[in-house]
């Protein structure tokens, strides 16, 4: 494992560069608030220097990311704004449950995938209901 921070949008180019004389073989994405946004960059970067890229966030196997696995953004943004609205309303913030997930998503980006279809052999041809 080599972790590599990235301080600033600026370095994506020089953590790339990092990454590709360490020759991982794969690159794992942890979301926070400081690259979120930058999944498209880091998707295509991570594609052009032939690494294969996962992370926790669905959104980012739409921006060109191999494959991710996790909670939908999408309703996260939902859930926590009914909290919002409850603490609004004159709930305290204390006094609030808990909620653990209740769905977990997989998607896999078949086109990115694909393109590495030369160096990794994938069996998937889609998912079928029982």
């Amino acid at each position: 494992m080599l972790p590599i921070a990235l301080q600033s949008p600026d370095q994506l180019d020089s953590v790339f560069a990092t990454l590709a004389a360490q020759h991982p073989d794969t690159l794992q994405l942890v979301a926070d608030s400081g690259n979120i946004d930058l999944n498209d960059r880091i998707a295509a970067l991570a594609l052009a220097h032939r690494l294969p890229s996962f992370s926790t966030v669905t959104d980012f196997a739409d921006f060109g990311g191999l494959m991710t696995y996790g909670i939908s953004l999408q309703t996260l943004i939902v859930r926590a704004s009914f909290f919002v609205k409850r603490i609004l309303d004159g709930a305290k913030p204390g006094a609030l449950p808990v909620e653990q997930p209740t769905k977990i998503e997989m998607v896999i980006n078949l086109k990115t995938a694909k393109a590495f279809l030369p160096t990794y052999h994938l069996a998937f041809d889609g998912f079928r209901r029982p």
